[in-house]
């Protein structure tokens, strides 16, 4: 029987309406597709393209954003008490059944999506694709050439990749072992996760060396980050590890995963890569982010400079923040690591 796994930590539940939701789950009829599938890399979210228009998300179950929910015919609804986000937010655990949904990748009636409020500022996209499509498939996440696609088999693609331990798999999540430092971390992938590693704190402190720094909102709470070496499947490369109190399990992300092409089987539970980038990860320790329409100053590598993390940057070099250049202002400065050379304001 298929279930469904809620990937937030819920504090209230109904076990009738729980049942409701497993009901809509099992009922739905998705069929994907066998056709090659392109995607762009936007601030290391894996926008899927054509007329597909979502984010994938293997690391979460299929969301769409709430704004987009009125263009579908609506069938069915069920409200499941609240559930706490990784940022330790409460959010209403709301999930709709929409008659059809229809693209180049995928076809599924009987649609059950989950409703989240929150959408990338600079980005269009409806929602989250995630680990329900691909129950009981395979799939090949292609970073060398951006394209996804299903896979019927993959005997001549396994002779040109390794093989992960998998220390985990439920049938939609997968979590491979990672030794850093002499410690074995098992970590979920997570295409959702744009940062190379997410550790719990008591994964985080077993490993930490040279530290860094982010702010997080919660509180002015301060994000724990570092970049070390670290054993791959016998091959070393370098994380950029971060943590903070609400990262409640270990997440393997894009900013690592991209350099890598995966092979994906949920039927066997096994997963497979191949490195197609042997450059050094690139880092930028200074980093901002879009909250509440503002730019504000998240991540340093400066000790000096913790005291305006969480502010609002109005303007660099003398040129103004606005709504039509902010996002513009969020890549320039987050892909620059010559910061101490921008004349840069805070409110």
């Amino acid at each position: 029987m298929k279930y469904i796994y809620i990937t937030f930590i819920a504090f209230s539940l109904s076990s009738c309406q729980f049942l409701k939701l497993n009901n809509f789950v099992k009922n739905q009829k998705i069929t994907l597709k066998q056709s090659k599938t392109p995607f762009e890399l936007i601030n290391n979210r894996i926008v899927l393209k054509d007329n597909v228009n979502f984010l994938l998300d293997i690391g979460a179950p299929n969301i769409i954003y709430a704004n987009n929910v009125s263009q579908y015919k609506i069938l069915d609804s069920v409200k499941i008490g609240k559930l706490i986000n990784s940022t330790g937010k409460k959010v209403e655990n709301k999930s709709f059944v929409i008659e059809n949904i229809d693209n180049n990748f995928f076809n599924i009636d009987n649609a059950v999506f989950r409703i989240l409020p929150d959408k990338s500022f600079c980005m269009n996209e409806i929602g989250l694709i995630g680990c329900e499509l691909f129950y009981d498939e395979i799939i090949m996440i292609d970073f060398e050439n951006q394209i996804i696609r299903k896979l019927n088999n993959y005997t001549q693609e396994e002779n040109q990749y390794r093989e992960l331990e998998v220390t985990d798999f439920d049938g939609y999540y997968f979590f491979i072992k990672i030794p850093i430092n002499g410690e074995n971390i098992s970590a979920k992938l997570d295409t959702g996760n744009p940062y190379d590693l997410l550790l719990k704190k008591k994964d985080f402190n077993k490993i930490k060396k040279e530290i860094y720094y982010s702010y997080f909102d919660k509180k002015g709470e301060i994000d724990t980050i570092y970049n070390t070496i670290a054993e791959f499947s016998n091959m070393k490369n370098s994380f950029v590890i971060k943590s903070n109190n609400y990262i409640k399990r270990n997440l393997l992300g894009v900013g690592f995963m991209k350099n890598y092409n995966w092979i994906i089987d949920y039927k066997k539970g096994k997963v497979f890569y191949e490195k197609i980038n042997n450059s050094e990860i690139k880092i930028y320790k200074n980093r901002t982010i879009i909250k509440n329409n503002n730019l504000i100053f998240y991540q340093t590598d400066n000790q000096s400079n913790i005291m305006d993390l969480g502010k609002t940057i109005i303007s660099v070099n003398n040129q103004e923040i606005n709504s039509k250049n902010i996002c513009s202002f969020k890549n320039q400065l987050n892909t620059n690591n010559e910061w101490d050379n921008l004349q840069i304001k805070y409110k």
